[in-house]
C-alpha cells in the first residue's frame, strides 16, 4: 500500500512537470503557480518547478527577479544581487526588479542605495500597481512608521493579500511603533506565506518578547537561529530571553556558541563567567575569567572574582595566589584595599588550618573597619579552632550588635554551644536563626539535623518539610532535606533512591558529595535512635559505609576543612569508625569532639 502511494504521487508529479513543460506554458503563470506550491507546502513539487524555469527561462526578467526573492529569503544574499542585476540590465524600466533589490538593501543595511533604486521606480512609474508597495517600503526605510503602514495596508486592501514581504515590511512599521500585538499577527501571516523567510521568525521573536510571550519568542528565536547561526546579536538576545525563562544551561549554550565566532568579545566572557558560576560548572566559569584577565590583567575585580572561584572549587592556595595578584596591582594603581579582600583572605587561611595568619587578615580587616561583622564571625570561628571558646562567644556577640540580622551569627554559635554539649542552648539559637530568616534553607537544614541528634524525629520532620529548593542555593540542600524526611518517617525505600539518584543528577562537586555522605550519615543515626536498630544491623553498617565512601569522595574532590567535618554534628555515629578518623587525617580522641 505504501509503495503503491508513492508511485502514484511520482506519477501525478511527473504528469505535472510534462504540463509546465510545454512550450506554451508562460513564465508569469508558472511563477504564480511556484509561489501557490510553496504556501501549500508541496517543497519538492514547488523546487522542482523552479529549477525548470532557470533551466528553460532563466532570461526572462519576471523569473529572474522570482529567482531573486527565493534566493533573498533563503539568505543566499550575493546571488540575489547578481539575479537582480541582471534583470535591471535587461530591462531598466522594470518596478519589480528595483523594488526587490531595495529590499534587499534595506537587508544588508546599504539604504542610501535602497532608497536610490526606489526613487527610481517611482519616478518610471509614479502611477504603476506597486506604487502603494514602493512608497510604503521607502516610508519604512525613512523611519515614518504610520505613513508606512497606510500605504501597505491600501497595497494589501487592492490585491489578493499574498505577499509576504508587505506583511513583513507593515510588522516592523507596527513593532517600531510599538503596536506589538498587530507586528506579531503581520509576522505570523508572512511566516504562512513564506515559511522559508527566516529572519521573519526574528522580528516575530522581538514581538513577542514585548508581549511577555517568552516561550513563543523562544521557540521564534530558535527557528531563525537554524537558518542564521552566525548571526551574533541574535543569539545574544535569546541566551537572555532564555536566562528569563530560568533555562539557564540552554542560554550557557548560546553564549559560547557566540564565544566560537567572537573569542575576544568581552561582554560576553562576563555573561558565560555569570550563568556558569550560577549553573556551578565552575571550569566553564574559571575559563572565562581567565580570558577575561588575559585581555584585563590590571582588573584587580576580576582577580578577587577569581579568588571566590577558586575557593568555592576548594583550590584555597591559588585562590591565595589571585588575592596577592589583586594586592599587587590595588597597590600599583594606589587604590585602597576594602576590609572584604582581608576578611576574604583570612577566611581562605582559616579552612587551610594557618590560624595565626587567618587572625593577622582578620586583624587588618577589623583595623579598616572595626564593625565588620563578616569579619568578626570569621574571627569568632578562628578562635574557636585555637580553642579559645569565650573570645570566641564574645566575637560573635560583638557582630550580633553591628548586625543583628546576620542569621550565621547564630548558626555558628549553635555549632559551638553543641560541642560544648549544650543542646538546648543551641538550639534556641537555631530557633532564632530560623525565626529571622525563614527563607535561608541552611538555617533549617542546621536545626532539622540538631533535632534527629537529639532524638526529636516529629519536629525534624516538619522542618524539613518546609524546605524548598531556592534560587542561588546549592540543589544538594533540598535533596538532603527530601532524603532526612522520608527518612524520619520511616519511608526507607524512598530515602534509599533519593539518595543514590542524588549521586548522578546533582552537579559532581565536593558540595554534593558532602552533603549526601551527611544524609548517609544521618540515616544510619536515626536507624539507630528512633527504631533502635543496634550497630551490627546491615543496612546500618551499609548507611555508615556509603557516608564514609563519600566522605573520602569528597576529601579527593579537593574539599579538606577536616575541623569542620570532625565538628559536624552529622556525622556523630561515625566517630566510632577508624575509617572516619583516617579520612580526615587524624587520630581518634578519647573523648569525642
Amino acid at each position: 500500500m505504501v509503495r503503491g502511494r508513492w508511485w502514484w504521487t511520482a506519477l501525478c508529479l511527473g504528469v505535472s512537470l510534462s504540463l509546465w513543460a510545454k512550450p506554451h506554458a508562460a513564465p508569469d503563470h508558472l511563477l504564480r503557480r511556484y509561489d501557490q506550491l510553496r504556501r501549500e507546502g508541496n517543497q519538492p513539487a514547488a523546487e522542482a518547478l523552479l529549477r525548470y524555469l532557470e533551466h528553460h527561462h532563466g532570461d526572462d526578467v519576471a523569473v529572474l527577479v522570482g529567482l531573486a526573492r527565493q534566493a533573498m529569503h533563503s539568505g543566499h544574499w550575493d546571488y540575489a544581487l547578481a539575479l537582480l542585476a541582471q534583470a535591471i540590465r535587461l530591462d531598466g524600466t522594470c518596478v519589480a526588479a528595483r523594488m526587490a533589490r531595495a529590499e534587499l538593501y534595506r537587508r544588508l543595511n546599504r539604504i542610501s542605495e535602497a532608497m536610490q533604486d526606489l526613487e527610481t521606480a517611482l519616478r518610471q512609474a509614479p502611477q504603476h500597481e506597486l506604487a502603494e508597495r514602493m512608497l510604503g517600503l521607502l516610508r519604512l526605510m525613512q523611519g515614518q512608521w504610520d505613513a508606512a503602514i497606510v500605504h501597505l495596508t491600501r497595497y494589501l486592501n487592492h490585491t489578493d493579500a499574498q505577499d509576504a514581504d508587505v506583511y513583513y515590511w507593515r510588522g516592523l512599521a507596527r513593532l517600531r511603533s510599538g503596536r506589538l500585538a498587530d507586528a506579531e499577527t503581520d509576522f505570523a501571516r508572512a511566516s504562512e506565506l513564506a515559511p522559508e523567510f527566516s529572519e521573519i521568525a526574528l522580528h516575530r521573536a522581538q514581538a513577542l518578547e514585548s508581549q511577555g510571550k517568552l516561550a513563543e519568542a523562544a521557540q521564534a528565536y530558535a527557528r531563525y537561529l537554524a537558518g542564521n547561526p552566525q548571526d551574533v546579536e541574535a543569539r545574544l538576545a535569546y541566551a537572555k530571553l532564555l536566562q528569563r525563562l530560568s533555562r539557564p544551561a540552554d542560554a550557557l549554550n548560546q553564549l559560547q556558541a557566540v564565544l566560537q565566532l567572537q573569542p575576544s568579545r568581552r561582554e560576553v566572557l562576563h555573561q558565560v563567567y555569570q550563568t556558569a558560576r550560577q549553573m556551578r560548572q565552575y571550569y566553564a566559569a574559571l575559563n572565562a575569567l581567565d580570558l577575561l584577565l588575559h585581555y584585563e590583567q590590571d582588573n584587580t575585580d576580576l582577580w578577587f572574582q577569581k579568588a571566590l572561584l577558586l575557593e568555592e572549587m576548594y583550590r584555597y592556595r591559588e585562590a591565595l595566589t589571585a588575592l596577592a595578584e589583586c594586592e599587587k596591582r590595588a597597590e600599583a594603581r594606589a587604590r585602597p584595599i576594602v576590609p572584604l579582600f582581608f576578611a576574604a583572605r583570612g577566611n581562605l587561611y582559616r579552612k587551610l588550618g594557618e590560624l595565626e595568619k587567618a587572625l593577622d587578615a582578620l586583624d587588618k580587616a577589623l583595623k579598616l573597619n572595626p564593625q565588620y561583622p563578616y569579619a568578626q564571625y570569621v574571627r569568632a570561628d578562628v578562635y574557636w579552632r585555637m580553642g579559645k571558646i569565650e573570645a570566641a562567644l564574645a566575637e560573635l556577640d560583638a557582630a550580633a550588635q553591628n548586625n543583628a540580622d546576620f542569621v550565621h551569627i547564630y548558626i555558628k554559635r549553635a555549632e559551638i554551644l553543641r560541642a560544648q554539649g549544650q543542646w538546648q542552648e543551641a538550639l534556641k539559637q537555631l530557633d532564632h536563626a530560623v525565626q529571622l530568616a525563614p527563607k535561608v534553607t541552611f538555617a533549617a537544614l542546621q536545626r532539622g539535623a540538631m533535632l534527629i541528634a537529639s532524638g526529636r524525629y516529629e519536629e525534624a520532620a516538619k522542618e524539613f518539610a518546609r524546605v524548598t529548593q531556592r534560587e542561588g542555593e546549592h540543589p544538594s540542600s533540598s535533596v538532603y532535606a527530601q532524603i532526612l524526611l522520608a527518612a524520619v518517617q520511616d519511608r526507607w525505600d524512598e530515602a534509599e533512591r533519593l539518595a543514590e539518584t542524588a549521586l548522578v543528577e546533582l552537579p559532581a562537586d565536593a558540595l554534593s558529595t558532602y552533603n549526601l555522605a551527611c544524609a548517609w550519615a544521618l540515616m544510619a543515626h536515626i536507624r539507630l535512635g528512633q527504631r533502635g536498630f543496634n550497630g551490627k544491623d546491615a543496612q546500618v553498617l551499609w548507611y555508615k559505609q556509603r557516608a564514609l565512601d563519600l566522605l573520602e569522595k569528597t576529601y579527593q574532590l579537593g574539599y579538606n576543612d577536616r575541623w569542620h567535618t570532625v565538628h559536624d554534628a552529622d556525622f556523630l555515629c561515625l566517630h566510632r569508625e577508624a575509617r572516619f578518623w583516617q579520612i580526615v587525617g587524624k587520630e581518634r580522641p578519647f573523648t569525642e569532639p
